[in-house]
C-alpha cells in the first residue's frame, strides 16, 4: 500500500478519485519491483529477514510502516544490478517514478507508457556510430601476424623481429588524454567531427612509441598518472586541470552509480567539455563539442557494439534522451567487457590550466 495511505502523518482524511490513482500508481511500482527482483517475493522481504523477529501480521505492518516513515524504498537483489542497468534499463526508470513519496510527483500513468514504448531502435536513432580502422590492440594483432607467417616459412628470421615499438597495450589513460588535449584546442567547427576518426587513429598509432620506454607495459594507469608520464616527457603542450565530477563509492552498473553518471553528463552537456572516463581496467574520452555529446573508445570494440577496432560514438541531438542513450552503451560495453558490478567509476573533466 502507498505511505499516504499507512503512515499515520501522511494519511489523506478524505480521498479524491485522483488520490486513489496516485496511490495506484506507487502499487504499480511495486508490481514492477518484484520483476525487477524475480528472486525477491515480495517488496521489503530482504529489510524484513534482516530485522527477525518479524513473527505477525501486526509486526509486519508496523515494521513496513518504520520503513515507510522514513521513505525507504526496498532493498534490492544486487544480483540482477547489471540487468538493471542495462536491459531493464526503461523499466527501473518508471519503478522509480511510481515509487516517489511525494505523491503528486508520481510519474504520470501516460508518461510511464511512453517509457516503456521506448523504440528498440533508439540508439541507432540517437547516435552515429563510426568504426575506426585502429584500436590500441592494431600494432600487437600486426605483429602476431606476421611472426605467424614466419612460422611457416623461414625461422631464421624470427630472430630479426622485435615488439613493435608502438603496442599501445594498457595504453588507454595516455590516449584518453592525448585525444582530450587535441580537442581542448578545437574550435567549434562543423569539420571537427569529419576529422575527429583520422585524429584519433593518428593519437592510437603514433603516440604509445613516445612513451613507452617511460611506461610498464603490463601495468593499468590512472589519468593522472598518465598525465604525470606525458608531462614529464613533455608530450602534453599546456598543464591541464582534472576536475572530478564522480567522487562517490557507488559502483559503475548500481543504481545510485548510473543516476549520477547520466546526471552529471546531462548538466555539462549545457556546456562544450572534454572529460575522461573511467572504470578499470577501461578508459574512454567522452564531451560535447559543437553541441554534440560524443564519446571515444580506442580499446578493440567487438560486435554488436563495434567491429573490431575502436570506434567514435556521436549523438545526433543534445538531449537526456541521448544521454541515456550514450549511458546504456556504456553500460552494456562495460558489462560485456566484463568489469566487475562493484568497480568505481571516475568521470574527470579536463581543461587548460589558466595559470
Amino acid at each position: 500500500m502507498a505511505p499516504e495511505l499507512l503512515v499515520k502523518e501522511n494519511i489523506i482524511p478524505s480521498a479524491s478519485i485522483a488520490d486513489l490513482m496516485l496511490a495506484d500508481i506507487w502499487a504499480l511500482g511495486m508490481i514492477i519491483f518484484s520483476m525487477l527482483n524475480p528472486s525477491l517475493k515480495t517488496p521489503y522481504i530482504m529489510e524484513v529477514r534482516s530485522e527477525g523477529g518479524v513473527s505477525s501480521q501486526e509486526k509486519l505492518k508496523e515494521f513496513i510502516v518504520s520503513l515507510l516513515q522514513k521513505q525507504k524504498l526496498p532493498l534490492q537483489d544486487e544480483k540482477y544490478a547489471i540487468d538493471r542497468a542495462t536491459v531493464w534499463c526503461e523499466l527501473e526508470k518508471v519503478y522509480r517514478g511510481c515509487t516517489n513519496f511525494a505523491r503528486k510527483e508520481r510519474l504520470p500513468l501516460q508518461e510511464a507508457a511512453q517509457i516503456l514504448a521506448r523504440r528498440q531502435d533508439r540508439f541507432s536513432t540517437d547516435m552515429q556510430v563510426v568504426n575506426l580502422r585502429v584500436s590500441q590492440a592494431t600494432a600487437l594483432e600486426e605483429f602476431d601476424q606476421r611472426l605467424a607467417g614466419k612460422l611457416e616459412g623461414d625461422v631464421e628470421s624470427l630472430q630479426l623481429e622485435i615488439m613493435p615499438v608502438n603496442d599501445a597495450t594498457n595504453a588507454c589513460a595516455f590516449l584518453s588524454i592525448g585525444i582530450a588535449e587535441s580537442i581542448l584546442y578545437q574550435s567549434e567547427t562543423e569539420e571537427f567531427f569529419e576529422n575527429l576518426p583520422k585524429a584519433v587513429e593518428l593519437t592510437i598509432l603514433s603516440l604509445p612509441e613516445r612513451i613507452n620506454e617511460h611506461r610498464d607495459l603490463g601495468k593499468t594507469y590512472d589519468a593522472l598518472e598518465a598525465y604525470e608520464i606525458l608531462k614529464q616527457q613533455q608530450i602534453i603542450k599546456c598543464p591541464l586541470e582534472f576536475s572530478e565530477k564522480l567522487p562517490y563509492a557507488d559502483g559503475v552498473f548500481t543504481y545510485e552509480g548510473r543516476e549520477n553518471l547520466f546526471t552529471k553528463l546531462c548538466v555539462l552537456g549545457t556546456e562544450r567539455f572534454v572529460a575522461i572516463y573511467a572504470s578499470d581496467p577501461f578508459v574512454l574520452t567522452i564531451g560535447c563539442h559543437n553541441g554534440k555529446p560524443f564519446v571515444i573508445d580506442t580499446h578493440p570494440v567487438a560486435p554488436p557494439f563495434g567491429n573490431g577496432n575502436g570506434l567514435v560514438l556521436r549523438g545526433n541531438e543534445n538531449t537526456p534522451e541521448v544521454w541515456m542513450s550514450i549511458c546504456v552503451w556504456l553500460w552494456q560495453r562495460l558489462y560485456h567487457s566484463g568489469v566487475n558490478p562493484t568497480t568505481a567509476q571516475s568521470l574527470a573533466v579536463v581543461t587548460l590550466d589558466a595559470k
